[in-house]
């Protein structure tokens, strides 16, 4: 048998942007409540704004939804990472196992598969 690989520090990255990600979201909602508020103080309220508020909202929210999307990425590349490892680890332990480590990353990204496979793969995981 091949000796177990660290996974602990792919783990704690992962839970690390994770959170992270969460807490962005909340900052995120606030953004949108802010754009919605300044949406509803022109359409109810009659307020005028200028050039200078409307391109600072655009750009707060471009920013925003920028960091967003490449937070997001790096959450699935790190969880993939630390799922790759766990299924690397679980194939040196068992002697017969229903997936590779390999597939364990590829069954998240064909369509079809990507309904069942990821639970069953981690479903094994945890058996």
């Amino acid at each position: 048998m091949t000796a177990i690989r660290n996974n602990e520090r792919r783990a704690s990255i992962a839970s690390i942007l994770l959170i992270v990600y969460l807490a962005f979201n909340l900052i995120d909602g606030i953004i949108c409540y802010i754009q919605y508020d300044l949406f509803f103080r022109v359409k109810y309220y009659g307020h005028v704004i200028t050039d200078e508020q409307a391109s600072a909202d655009d750009i707060r929210n471009r920013v925003a939804l920028a960091s967003a999307i490449i937070l997001y990425i790096l959450c699935i590349i790190t969880f993939l990472n630390w799922l790759r490892r766990a299924y690397y680890n679980l194939e040196t332990q068992v002697k017969f196992t229903n997936y590779t480590n390999k597939q364990a990353v590829y069954y998240w990204f064909i369509p079809i598969l990507a309904l069942y496979k990821p639970y069953r793969l981690t479903k094994d995981l945890f058996e």
